[in-house]
């Protein structure tokens, strides 16, 4: 049982699709917000303050690119698992906290997006991959407290898998890299 107390995995999320999107579209916000900034002080003729524009992005990048630089971790302990998003290695976000035997059922799933697709099967789906072509992704389905079902996508380990197949039977165990 000592094996079972706690585990904890964290997966970087990769730039590709709507992340990749964001990243580009948060490194065209600065690019413009700098423009803005330095012609905005040179049409004001106020030529000193020009150079607080390195500043000014600095600040800008240092509060906003943590949200486009996303990690999930997956922790559990006594039975509990928690899904955590950590924001630029800084921010942590617990997004959703749960015992492992609520879940109805644990499995693999070939392809995360086609849970995305189908929102009309489940009222919410939350997903922790690293990317939507991971071979490592497996979908826990539960009900929420008002009693709609909903999904948890995240990447499995095989030691992550065993210890939820302890404390419920309903896991699927499959073939991990890890």
């Amino acid at each position: 049982m000592s094996d079972y107390n706690e585990y904890e995995y964290t997966v970087a999320q990769k730039p590709e699709g709507k992340w990749k999107r964001r990243r580009f579209l948060m490194i065209l916000g600065y690019v413009v917000f700098g423009l803005l900034f330095f012609f905005g002080f040179f049409a004001l003729k106020l030529y000193p303050l020009m150079a607080l524009v390195i500043l000014a992005e600095w600040i800008l990048v240092f509060f906003t690119w943590r949200y486009v630089s996303v990690e999930y971790k997956f922790y559990t302990a006594s039975g509990k698992i928690s899904f955590i998003c950590i924001y630029g290695g800084r921010t942590k976000k617990t997004v959703l906290e749960m015992s492992v035997k609520d879940f109805e059922s644990i499995t693999p799933v070939s392809d995360a997006s086609v849970l995305i697709s189908d929102k009309g099967k489940y009222a919410r789906v939350n997903i922790f991959v690293s990317s939507e072509s991971s071979p490592d992704i497996y979908c826990g389905v539960y009900k929420n407290s008002d009693g709609v079902d909903c999904a948890v996508c995240f990447e499995a380990t095989q030691k992550l898998l065993k210890i939820m197949k302890y404390y419920n039977p309903a896991t699927v165990i499959g073939q991990t890299r890890f």
